[in-house]
């Protein structure tokens, strides 16, 4: 196995068992000589600045996280001299880990991650870092954490991993996960080892997240490697008085579909108040499906006029609306725990009238009367260039925009 392969996590696992086996046979001194030469190229190429694995998963972070203590009590119990690479390593590792969990103490869903067990999780810490240090941010990640109140938004700013670390690696960049204290809300669906449900779950429509025409905004090949993906994802965040402002976008279906998805999300300062509005902006109109997927725990229903959703969970109650779309409750599957179990998911896409495109007769009508100046009304006939100048630049783009609210009902 050595040298090793560049890849994910599961390296630090031999390389355990390398000193498990240098430290069990002294005799073979070149054994402990291998392991902290390869645990230092390992160390620097999987483990990025911001103490965020290159992995991008919550779940490959807890396990890292948990190696290195491992590793670190096998040194002290064999009496060999502290690796100060190591402890800066864990020092690095675990206040990230700290940021990517949730209120309830599980990790956040992402790329391949599911919740753990928080007491696992707290113990890995324990070992690890003594220190009950949070990360600030993870710039070098592209992981969002805004908390605000009781509440925690985490939002995926970042394309997939590169590749050699992308076998977990989900199509969800600026899917979001929401939470209010110890309860979720609005989640991704987890992960799996099985391939069915492996690859069903990679997908992006299983992600709290913006699906174009029924399409990933990336694919995989038959080993699980990322084949494309967005060329360009961004996302900015400001802050002023408790309120959080975030504004994302990718463009992973302009290669298909002639789109570009921006995301904009407000929290307000009790975090009992999240705001989006969804654009995607093309050459048409596209068919798409804004989804929140829930908690198992969350208790929805549709209202009769079908203008809101009201959920019920954790002893409060929520209500979401939206507006530029049509409003659907729909099923969902849950994967973040041992296995995966029913849910539910709220689901917008476009009226009909939204999907067809104008025709020619009424573009050329609805641009066959320009305003001069001073905001009089004049005929263009006698300029047919810039009519059809204008029927062309309408005709090349198309702006679609949701606008959605999730706020707590006051009891």
């Amino acid at each position: 196995m050595f040298p090793l392969e560049e890849q994910g996590w599961k390296n630090f696992t031999a390389l355990k068992g390398l000193l498990a086996v240098g430290v069990a046979i002294p005799s073979q001194s070149g054994l402990l000589q291998r392991f902290y030469r390869y645990l230092e190229q390992e160390l620097d190429r999987q483990i990025l600045p911001d103490g965020t694995l290159r992995e991008r998963s919550p779940q490959a972070q807890m396990e890292v996280a948990r190696e290195l203590a491992e590793i670190s009590v096998f040194m002290r119990m064999a009496q060999l001299p502290p690796s100060e690479k190591v402890q800066n390593a864990v020092a690095r590792v675990c206040p990230v880990l700290r940021a990517l969990r949730h209120g309830d103490g599980g990790l956040a869903l992402f790329n391949g991650s599911k919740e753990q067990d928080d007491r696992q999780i707290d113990r890995i810490m324990q070992y690890g870092a003594r220190q009950r240090l949070l990360a600030a941010s993870m710039p070098d990640g592209g992981f969002w954490r805004i908390g605000a109140g009781k509440a925690l938004l985490f939002v995926d700013g970042a394309p997939p991993p590169p590749a050699r670390y992308d076998g977990n690696a989900h199509a969800a960049p600026l899917s979001l996960e929401f939470s209010h204290g110890r309860q979720r809300l609005f989640v991704n669906c987890g992960g799996a080892a099985t391939p069915p449900w492996k690859q069903a779950l990679r997908e992006t429509a299983a992600h709290s997240s913006l699906v174009v025409e029924e399409t990933s905004c990336c694919d995989f090949d038959a080993s699980g490697a990322v084949t494309r993906r967005p060329a360009h994802v961004t996302l900015s965040h400001q802050t002023q008085d408790g309120a959080h402002w975030l504004d994302g976008q990718h463009d992973g279906w302009y290669p298909g579909f002639g789109v570009s998805w921006q995301r904009r999300l407000y929290l307000g300062p009790t975090g009992e108040d999240l705001r989006g509005e969804e654009c995607l902006n093309g050459e048409r109109p596209v068919a798409y499906a804004i989804r929140f997927h829930l908690h198992p725990s969350v208790e929805a229903e549709l209202a009769p006029e079908g203008d809101e959703v009201l959920m019920r969970a954790g002893g409060m109650i929520w209500r979401f609306r939206q507006e530029g779309g049509v409003l659907s409750l729909e099923r969902s599957v849950y994967a973040g725990g041992e296995k995966p179990v029913a849910s539910l998911q709220i689901v917008i896409r476009p009226q009909r009238a939204d999907l067809v495109p104008a025709t020619t007769d009424e573009v050329a009508a609805e641009s066959s009367a320009t305003t001069d100046q001073a905001g009089q009304t004049v005929s263009s006939g006698n300029a047919p260039e810039e009519a059809g100048s204008i029927q062309k630049a309408e005709q090349a783009s198309a702006r679609q925009v949701v606008q959605w609210v999730m706020e707590r009902v006051p009891e």
